[in-house]
């Protein structure tokens, strides 16, 4: 992790509809004791009058998903390519609080 220049991070914000993008590459694995995490992206969430969400999104198909201690199949992205760009779509709900 990059926690000086804070490379390859970002912020977003939605459009009206709660909608948002990001453009970035394919994260790749690293080594978490003696085993590799699977490609994954770390999220956080806001929106005022809900509670803050700190997530990660999972990647099908990675052969280090199962062993993962943290991965959950509810957090895997729906994956697309359109025009040759590869997707990754998943739909957040935030609690109220």
């Amino acid at each position: 992790y990059d926690n000086v220049g804070f490379t390859l991070r970002g912020r977003a914000r939605t459009s009206i509809d709660g909608s948002f993008e990001i453009s970035t590459v394919s994260p790749g694995r690293y080594l978490n004791g003696a085993t590799y995490r699977p490609r994954h992206l770390h999220l956080k969430l806001r929106a005022s009058g809900h509670r803050l969400l700190t997530t990660q999104l999972y990647f099908p198909g990675d052969p280090f998903n199962e062993s993962d201690a943290f991965f959950d199949p509810r957090l895997l992205v729906a994956e697309a390519i359109e025009d040759g760009e590869r997707f990754a779509l998943f739909d957040f709900v935030l609690v109220p609080g």
